[in-house]
C-alpha cells in the first residue's frame, strides 16, 4: 500500500506552514533544536529511499530516516541494522526491540541551561521494562521508563527519579510526556499535563541526546526539543497539539 500525503508528508510535496486556519503548531515555538513531526518525512530503506510503505522495492516497513522539521537538519537515520518500522495502523514508528535505533545526523544535541522535550508515545507488548526513549552514545544521558512505571533520567550524573500513581501509564492509549528545565536548573516531568508528585529535581549539567530508541517496544508519533523552558501557554498549546495525534 502506498501511504498518502495525509499520513506521510515530505517537504518536497507539501509545505506545512506554522498555522492552518489559525491553529497553533510547534512551528510557532522559538528555539527549536529538533522536531520529529508526526507522519512527516519518514523514509523507507529503498535506494533511493521514498516515503511509501511498504517499500516498493524491499516490500517491508523498515525506516531509514525521520527528517527534522525544525529547519536545523538534525535528521534521525538508521544504523544499518535493527530498523524501527512504520506501523500504518498506529500511524507511528514502532521501535520493537532494544536494538532499534535512529541516530541523529549531527551526532548529538548538547544543551546548556534551559530546555524542553515533549513526545507522544504508546507502550506495546504489555510490559514496561527499563524502556529508553532518548539516549547519549556513552550512556551518561537517558530518558527511561522503569519497570515500576516511574521515570528515570540521567544527565551526566544522577539518576533522577520521578514517580506518579501507577494508573497514569497504560498500554491502550497514547501519552504525552514532557520534560522542562528552567533557568534555575529545576527539572520537572509531566505525563498528559500532570506533573510528577516528586516535584522538581536539580540538574545543572549539559543535556545530551544522540539517539532515538525503543527499549522494550514503543510506538513513537512525535518528538520535539527546544533550548528554552516552555511557558505555561506554550506547554498547554504543545500538549493540546500532541494529544490530537
Amino acid at each position: 500500500m502506498s501511504i498518502s500525503n495525509n499520513n506521510i508528508v515530505g517537504c518536497g510535496s507539501i509545505c506545512i506552514h506554522s498555522k492552518v486556519d489559525g491553529v497553533w503548531t510547534p512551528a510557532d515555538l522559538p528555539n527549536k533544536e529538533v522536531w520529529f513531526k508526526y507522519a512527516t518525512d519518514i523514509y523507507n530503506t529503498d535506494s533511493p529511499p521514498t516515503t511509501t510503505f511498504p517499500s516498493p522495492v524491499g516490500g517491508n516497513n523498515q525506516v531509514s530516516k525521520w527528517g527534522d522539521s525544525s529547519g536545523n537538519s538534525v535528521d534521525a537515520t538508521d544504523t544499518g541494522s535493527n530498523y524501527p518500522t512504520w506501523d500504518a495502523t498506529e500511524n507511528a514508528l514502532d521501535f520493537a526491540g532494544t536494538s532499534d535505533i535512529l541516530e541523529l545526523a549531527t551526532n548529538e544535541i548538547d544543551i546548556t541551561g534551559e530546555f524542553s522535550m515533549f513526545f507522544r508515545i504508546k507502550f506495546d507488548g504489555g510490559t514496561i521494562a527499563n524502556t529508553d526513549v532518548v539516549t547519549s552514545d556513552d550512556g551518561t544521558h537517558f530518558f527511561r521508563f522503569q519497570n515500576n512505571k516511574a521515570i528515570r533520567m540521567k544527565i551526566a550524573s544522577g539518576p533522577l527519579d520521578f514517580t506518579w500513581p501507577s494508573a497514569m501509564l497504560g498500554f491502550t492509549s497514547y501519552h504525552t510526556i514532557g520534560i522542562i528545565r528552567d533557568n534555575s536548573n529545576d527539572l520537572r516531568v509531566y505525563i498528559d499535563g500532570v506533573e510528577s508528585n516528586t516535584g522538581a529535581l536539580q540538574a545543572t549539567q549539559v543535556y545530551r541526546v544522540n539517539n532515538l530508541e525503543g527499549g522494550s517496544d514503543i510506538f513513537l508519533k512525535s518528538l520535539i526539543i527546544t533550548s528554552h523552558a516552555l511557558s505555561s501557554t506554550e506547554q498547554t498549546n504543545l500538549e493540546t497539539y500532541l494529544s490530537t495525534q
